[in-house]
């Protein structure tokens, strides 16, 4: 079973780092990003700055717009091609961005303990054992009412439709369009699923929100959860 895992791992993190050589990323934050930031951090929640870890920080937009706006930023991603990206985007951090494996112990990287801890389109690619791991990280390194914004991806994405057998927790996605030529391994949750599981590991609901984009009718909705919550 573990070799099975082990694969799928692998599998999603050399597809994403071969996208990254090929120049995929964000240059820009990503708008429910930014709403987050205005809404619920500034606006709700009065918090104006502090450490901010990105789990799954790819080429580090969005630490760059945290940093921009008072966070101090770290991060980390199984992509070296990421990670070089980040680098050379937030010179004056380089030593807090980290190459790590696919499931790795935080604990090894990061001392500090964070204010906000982000993971923007990246925990669905675990299975629930995986999840529930990184999660236990997660409350472990924030700070006592720290927040937890994290995204999952809802059954309805247009994902879904490509959908194979379930491999231990994990559905196989053979995406294979004229736009993409790839293999995933996602773990769908509704959104009564998502506030189960997160709220088992420790953190209050403060908000469970979703996004979607269509900009071509043939690629279906690209719904995601967002959940926001904080350590208990």
């Amino acid at each position: 079973m573990l070799d099975v895992v082990e694969n799928q791992n692998k599998i999603t993190v050399n597809a994403y780092d071969k996208k990254y050589k090929e120049g995929y990323g964000l240059q820009y934050p990503e708008g429910h990003v930014i709403r987050f930031h205005r809404y619920i951090l500034e606006h709700d929640l009065n918090i104006k700055g502090g450490n901010i870890l990105d789990y799954g920080c790819g080429n580090g937009s969005h630490l760059q717009y945290f940093r921009d706006n008072n966070f101090v930023p770290f991060g980390c991603d199984t992509s070296e091609t990421a990670i070089a990206q980040c680098k050379k985007r937030l010179p004056e951090h380089a030593d807090q961005f980290f190459v790590t494996p696919e499931l790795p112990n935080l604990s090894e990287y990061f001392s500090q303990k964070f204010d906000l801890i982000f993971s923007n389109q990246v925990l669905y690619f675990f299975n629930d054992k995986q999840l529930s791991n990184i999660l236990k990280q997660f409350h472990s390194l924030l700070k006592e009412d720290g927040i937890l914004f994290a995204t999952m991806m809802a059954p309805n994405n247009y994902y879904s439709r490509y959908a194979k057998e379930k491999e231990d927790g994990l559905t196989r996605i053979e995406l294979f369009t004229d736009r993409l030529h790839e293999i995933n391994y996602i773990n769908f949750k509704t959104r009564e699923e998502v506030n189960e599981f997160f709220t088992k590991q420790g953190f209050k609901k403060l908000h469970i929100g979703w996004y979607s984009c269509v900009i071509r009718e043939q690629d279906g909705p690209s719904d995601h959860w967002l959940f926001v919550g904080k350590k208990i």
